[in-house]
């Protein structure tokens, strides 16, 4: 006998054979045993759930004499018999993919005023119902209807949103559900047991059963995939490895930590390794985001910075995998990611600043460590969801905005510039500090000796201005409720006190002088008033730039010329170099 594959071989032959989906398998069992049956079904659902092995049952359950008492099949009686042959004119399975026009669906209907030759009626199924023409379909219409009454409709289709509303509402519909995990490792231990395949741990056939992605069919497929790789049927972590593309569990281990620990040598190392050994840039995303998710939920992990930061990488993961899944390169794109990650605390702390640090007016911010041209965003800024846009860009809109508005406030000294001894002058001892000002003179402080924290601290905003007397400096720094994860790693005890030491130091105080409150504001609360992250700040300001240069080459009179020649107008313009 011809080798038979697992899934045609384990084809379900009776209702509690079918997996996961005993809601509908009940139901039908229960039109059997009852006799009460329609004379049209839809059967809907993802590829490989068994709704044409169901519509195998149903159909020669249905046309058998003697069915038992869970209403299946005795594959004994004359009709069940016909049943078996490959030439039965009484049940008809039909593609309707390949027989999709009006004459093939007109041939049906002729055929259906038939009697059936054995058994009391006529089935037939059409797979891939969907892909009938619209013509096809009103021609089948009427036959759905009031169909002869030896005859029952299956319809079973993979995309029931593209059935006409008209074929839905003549039809009973029964939608199958994606197998569950648990399901589908109940019915590959009872293949394996069957078939004498070994398993040398169970987490190997959780993986293929994840993999399977909720079909029956493609777990089978894939189990088989794997055996080709385990001449004597023994599956070990090599065989699923090599047969699914997939990366160890301890090369997923040891890539996770590397990229937690920051190092890079360890993750383009164990990345390049497993490119080599046909690991997919899919399956190591995949691979990633279960292990970052798994160590979220530690105990240990429950704490803020330490918990903030793993929820940052794993959000930076989900939000990049579709982009660079979708790049040309996506190994490369991968492993520009995980560069990104490794290097999250410290990404800009070896470069030296391009830029000399020659501009103390108020009003502009040239000390940054970060130049356009040869720097790229700081990680913080792409978690915000600010892809593509360099943190200059960002800030410096921010000052300019918060420049124009400083002219309004009535704040005391906000003129008043910085002593060349420190940037906090002492004659600002007993004064209210301009807020925005001094703020933006800070935070470009902070940012020569630590980017990444200035991208967090642009996260937020102050609350109101600063105070400053002969021994303290108080201030409060808020953050929306979307930039909580910001809070937490800004409320973490080292990164509180660094922060407390560089204010310090740039007003002259000691670390223990500076009273730094840091708000989480509720949605209310920041609507009430009107707070704006600096971050925010930056991005509305490049929209407007945007906006501005959209109007004006909209109203440019070359254009304007061109429309009225062609008596046309623009449609769209789209700006060079324009944020996401």
């Amino acid at each position: 006998m011809s080798y038979q594959v697992l899934a045609r071989k384990w084809r379900p032959q009776k209702f509690d054979e079918v997996v996961g989906q005993e809601h509908i398998t009940t139901a039908l069992a229960t039109s059997i045993r009852l006799k009460q049956f329609g004379h049209a079904y839809i059967f809907s659902g993802t590829r490989g759930v068994g709704k044409t092995s169901l519509a195998r049952i149903f159909a020669q359950a249905v046309r058998c004499a003697q069915p038992d008492r869970e209403g299946n099949p005795c594959h004994k009686c004359p009709a069940c018999q016909d049943f078996n042959t490959t030439s039965s004119l009484n049940v008809v399975e039909i593609d309707g993919a390949s027989n999709n026009s009006v004459e093939n669906v007109r041939n049906l209907i002729a055929n259906a005023q038939y009697l059936p030759t054995v058994g009391a009626y006529k089935v037939y199924i059409i797979d891939e119902v969907h892909m009938l023409s619209v013509s096809a379909f009103n021609a089948l219409l009427k036959t759905l209807e009031e169909p002869p009454a030896h005859v029952i409709f299956i319809l079973a289709t993979t995309a029931p949103e593209k059935l006409l509303d008209t074929v839905v509402s003549r039809c009973q519909c029964f939608e199958f559900r994606k197998v569950g995990l648990k399901d589908l490792k109940a019915l590959v231990q009872k293949i394996a047991q069957a078939e004498k395949i070994t398993f040398k741990e169970d987490r190997f056939i959780d993986a293929i059963c994840q993999q399977g992605q909720g079909s029956v069919r493609d777990t089978l497929s894939l189990l088989e995939q794997v055996l080709s790789f385990a001449p004597k049927r023994i599956i070990d972590e090599n065989a699923v490895a090599a047969a699914l593309g997939l990366a160890k569990d301890s090369v997923v281990q040891e890539l996770g930590e590397g990229i937690y620990n920051g190092d890079l040598v360890k993750v383009r190392s164990i990345l390049k390794t497993a490119f080599a050994e046909n690991v997919t840039a899919k399956n190591i995303f995949k691979a990633l985001l279960d292990y970052f998710y798994r160590t979220i939920g530690e105990p240990a992990a429950l704490e803020g910075a330490l918990l903030a930061e793993r929820l940052w990488i794993y959000e930076v993961l989900a939000q990049d995998a579709a982009w660079a899944l979708g790049s040309l390169h996506p190994e490369q794109a991968l492993e520009m990611i995980l560069t990104k990650l490794a290097q999250r605390r410290s990404f800009f702390q070896d470069r030296p600043n391009p830029t000399t640090r020659n501009n103390t007016d108020n009003n502009t911010n040239t000390n940054t460590s970060f130049n356009p041209k040869v720097n790229t965003p700081s990680t913080n800024t792409m978690m915000s969801g600010n892809h593509g846009r360099s943190r200059d860009a960002q800030s410096a809109s921010a000052e300019e905005e918060a420049a124009s508005k400083s002219k309004e406030a009535t704040i005391i000294n906000h003129t008043a510039a910085p002593s060349t001894s420190s940037p906090g002058a002492p004659d600002t001892v007993g004064k209210p500090l301009s807020g925005q000002q001094k703020w933006q003179e800070f935070l470009a402080f902070v940012g020569d000796r630590s980017p990444s924290l200035r991208a967090n601290l642009e996260q937020g905003n102050l609350l109101g201005p600063m105070m400053r007397t002969a021994d303290q400096l108080s201030l409060k720094v808020g953050l929306g409720p979307t930039e909580k994860v910001f809070w937490e790693y800004l409320q973490d005890h080292d990164i509180h006190l660094k922060i407390c030491r560089l204010l310090g130091e740039f007003f002259s105080l000691a670390p223990e002088q500076v009273d730094l409150k840091l708000s989480l504001l509720t949605a209310a609360q920041k609507q009430e008033l009107n707070f704006r992250s600096l971050a925010e700040q930056g991005k509305e300001a490049v929209l407007r730039q945007e906006d501005s240069q959209e109007a004006s080459l909209r109203n440019d009179p070359v254009i304007k010329e061109a429309e009225h020649l062609f008596h046309a107008e623009v449609d769209k313009v789209i700006l060079a170099n324009k944020a996401p």
